[in-house]
């Protein structure tokens, strides 16, 4: 199950331990595109050893489950120019396996080099259930205008564990789950415009970078490179 555990616990170490201080709860929804990349599957148990190029993706952002983002922030002073949080990101990551590719490497023995349907090979190689990220930001925000505007830039960059949810199904295999497949980064760029006192809307441009490695059975592992853009808009509460 997601490690949502570890999310609150981190949540809780950012929260301000006076009334005063600042702080902010931001959610959000939006969509990401990722870009071509190469997706490598290894089964040792068939003898399969795989390379599709230039394989191309799906979102589908609005399906089950959606694209989401929540985060929570601590400025360090009132100015609220500097800050840190922590991010919880879910995209989604839908390898279009009806596409011709090229593949390479070996089959039940046999060597593969050419043009073929992934689905020859590979009927869902997806991360449907999200390409979750949690990391831990860095953000600096600008007032654009005197130190009271009602809008301001925010720029973020972070790392953290990425923990895709697995769907690959292929001849003999049947992947579902969680798991932990090492370290994501972001950046990001965005502006909030104060609504009220303590609600304010955003919109934000956001660059995401992962190469989750996955095990199948028997040993198997799978991996792609999700260089992904996305597109946030939510709101956030807070002073």
């Amino acid at each position: 199950m997601f490690p949502t555990r570890l999310l609150l616990a981190l949540a809780c170490a950012l929260i301000p331990a006076s009334a005063d201080a600042q702080w902010a709860f931001s959610t959000y929804t939006g969509n990401n595109h990722t870009r071509p990349s190469s997706i490598s599957i290894d089964r040792p148990d068939v003898g399969q050893s795989l390379t599709f190029d230039d394989v191309h993706y799906d979102a589908k952002p609005f399906d089950n489950a959606p694209y989401y983002g929540v985060r929570l922030t601590r400025f360090f002073s009132g100015e609220r120019r500097l800050g840190v949080e922590v991010e919880l990101l879910h995209s989604k990551v839908l390898a279009r396996t009806r596409d011709v590719v090229q593949v390479r490497g070996t089959a039940a023995g046999v060597a593969i080099n050419g043009l073929l349907p992934m689905s020859t090979f590979v009927n869902r190689y997806n991360h449907t259930h999200g390409l979750n990220f949690l990391l831990a930001n860095v953000v600096l925000r600008q007032p654009l205008g005197d130190p009271t505007s009602r809008v301001a830039l925010l720029v973020r960059g972070g790392a953290g564990p990425v923990i895709p949810g697995r769907d690959v199904v292929a001849p003999g295999l049947n992947v579902q789950g969680y798991e932990f497949a090492g370290i994501g980064a972001q950046a990001a760029a965005g502006v909030t415009a104060r609504l009220t006192s303590m609600l304010s809307a955003m919109v934000e441009y956001k660059f995401t970078y992962a190469r989750p490695e996955i095990d199948l059975t028997a040993g198997g592992r799978g991996r792609l490179t999700a260089a992904s853009h996305h597109i946030a808009v939510g709101l956030t509460i807070g002073r």
